[in-house]
């Protein structure tokens, strides 16, 4: 079809086959009721001829008008565009469901709301819709980007930052290459929720963008690699359960099209719960940024967070709970890790050894921090000192401290004023048990302990200010 040239069925089906290319311009089934779209290219591609785009807000463009429409081509079906907010290659839909099939990439931007009923490439997938997107079936190979909006880039780089307006995207069945395939999910004024049973999301890394929460209801099913994931209205949770080992990565060093968030998941509007069937690794950021919100990560294997990332806190936000399980694995924070609840209560458990470098619990209030270790010890993960005059360092940060593990809980040093594998204190009161170790601790000023039980090893409490001997066993 050359610009300008129509197809009008007036509620009738259009069904349009070709070996070569099929060039469109409008196949247009509207009506009373309207009719299905069929274009078919056994040999090559299906492209947009005319350059418009159906999210133009001025001067949308339609290539196809219909009930449903059925593309099928051994190549691509529309083309992408170097600025990734360009839809003008795009096949211009104004359809209810999409059925489509190609052997290269396919690429539909919708005026409206959109059912994705079966979409597969051999290829890269990109939906782009100003209405809600229920993606029943989506099969890609290294990308499928489903976005419910205008994708909004940084003015200076180029950089996609966000996306503006769009409705929900729920997710059925997503599925990429899981060595090399991305999924991009992105709304700028919805959510994004759990469609189906089952997996919803399956591929190596996966980068969500929401407004008003990620699987706030029911949690979104996963089967990835690495995860970034944004929430940026001010209601909804994100929950994610993940099968497999996970790690929690900046979106920008997911994909390097993308700004860096200076995060790997960020809410503004609730609270955190992802968990991983398998080692939990934490790379970047997690941060809750209103008040009293809870952070929740589990693992059935160990958990591990990097060197310089916090989980809590943003700065700003008072109250945040932050709760860490490793089931069946241990806890380890690498040198410069934080917890930061800024007042709230921060529970570890873990069944292998906890290795802590700040659980701070600070705040106006100032919280609780409890730390068990069902079959190993809690180690200084730092090897710093609460009592060192000249650089103290603090493991935990609390009103009041509970410890307790299988062994040690600290360690003794080189020598006796070597505190450095002391579990370093900045708390009001200690209670802490070891089973079948020792207790070795060490407070920046006044403790009260409260009830110190050591079942098979010495107690050693060091502070430089007042020791407060409640019930002490050892």
């Amino acid at each position: 079809q050359v610009n300008g040239a129509i197809f009008a069925s007036n509620g009738g089906d259009i069904t349009v086959k070709a070996y070569g290319d099929a060039a469109i311009t409008l196949l247009d089934a509207s009506g009373t009721t309207n009719g299905d779209v069929s274009v078919t290219s056994s040999n090559e591609a299906i492209t947009d001829n005319d350059g418009g785009s159906a999210m133009d807000s001025v001067l949308p463009d339609y290539d196809i008008i219909a009930n449903t429409a059925t593309l099928s081509a051994n190549g691509n079906i529309g083309d992408g565009n170097a600025d990734p907010a360009d839809y003008t290659q795009f096949i211009d839909t104004n359809v209810t469901s999409l059925k489509a099939s190609s052997g290269g990439d396919i690429f539909v931007d919708e005026k409206g709301a959109i059912i994705l009923t079966d979409v597969e490439a051999l290829g890269n997938v990109e939906i782009v819709a100003s209405g809600d997107i229920t993606a029943t079936k989506v099969v890609a190979g290294d990308l499928a980007a489903i976005v419910s909006g205008d994708i909004q880039l940084d003015s200076v780089t180029g950089d996609i930052t966000g996306v503006l307006n769009g409705g929900d995207i729920n997710v059925g069945s997503i599925i990429a290459d899981t060595t090399n395939g991305e999924i991009v999910l992105a709304t700028g004024d919805g959510a994004i929720n759990n469609n189906a049973t089952g997996t919803n999301v399956a591929a190596h890394s996966l980068v969500m963008f929401a407004a008003t929460g990620i699987g706030s209801g029911n949690a979104l099913e996963t089967a990835v690699s690495d995860l970034a994931a944004r929430n940026t209205g001010t209601s909804g949770n994100i929950n994610i359960t993940n099968t497999g080992a996970l790690t929690l990565e900046d979106a920008g060093t997911i994909d390097s099209e993308m700004q860096t968030w200076g995060f790997a998941v960020n809410n503004a509007g609730g609270s955190i719960n992802i968990s991983a069937a398998s080692p939990l690794t934490v790379n970047n950021n997690v941060l809750a940024t209103q008040d009293n919100s809870t952070i929740t990560l589990t693992a059935d294997d160990s958990i591990t967070q990097a060197a310089g990332t916090t989980v809590g806190t943003d700065g700003t936000a008072t109250g945040i709970t932050i709760n860490a399980t490793a089931t069946s694995g241990a806890f380890t924070q690498v040198n410069g890790a934080i917890f930061a609840s800024n007042g709230g209560d921060i529970t570890v458990k873990a069944y292998g050894d906890a290795a802590i470098t700040l659980l701070d619990a600070s705040g106006t209030t100032g919280g609780n921090v409890t730390v068990t270790s069902s079959n190993g010890a809690i180690i200084d993960g730092d090897l710093g000192s609460a009592m060192d005059t000249t650089s103290q360092d603090y493991d935990i940060t609390a009103n009041v401290a509970t410890l307790t593990a299988k062994d040690n809980i600290g360690d003794e040093g080189i020598d006796p004023t070597d505190y450095s594998k002391a579990i370093d204190l900045n708390i009001d009161s200690l209670t802490a048990t070891s089973y079948n170790g020792s207790i070795v601790v060490d407070e920046k000023d006044n403790i009260t302990l409260t009830d110190v039980e050591a079942g098979n090893g010495s107690v050693e409490i060091f502070a430089a200010g007042s020791i407060n001997a409640i019930k002490v066993v050892a």
